[in-house]
């Protein structure tokens, strides 16, 4: 475990720990829009669904949620920001 001191000050385990949390919330999420949205919109995505898989004999989808926010910053920045549901509920 890296100690939260590590993210806030130099470390020598700093640039690691970023370059993995950048590579790690990388990957399927909610669609992204292709063209920069005009600026101060703020808009909300989500997307509910997932695989189907063999259970107790029959075929059920299996529940995936994304939780997304879009905000254009700038006139030519739009800012992309995603969670995944279903991976952050407690166990």
């Amino acid at each position: 475990m890296v100690p939260l001191s590590c993210l806030l000050a130099p470390c020598p385990t700093r640039t690691l720990v970023i370059i993995i949390l950048v590579v790690s919330s990388a990957g399927c999420s909610v669609t992204q829009p292709v063209r920069v949205v005009d600026q101060g919109i703020t808009q909300a995505a989500v997307s509910l669904g997932g695989p189907f898989i063999p259970f107790d004999g029959m075929t059920v989808p299996t529940p995936y949620l994304n939780l997304g926010l879009i905000h254009s910053y700038k006139e030519n920045l739009t800012l992309i920001g995603n969670i995944h549901g279903t991976m952050a509920l407690p166990e």
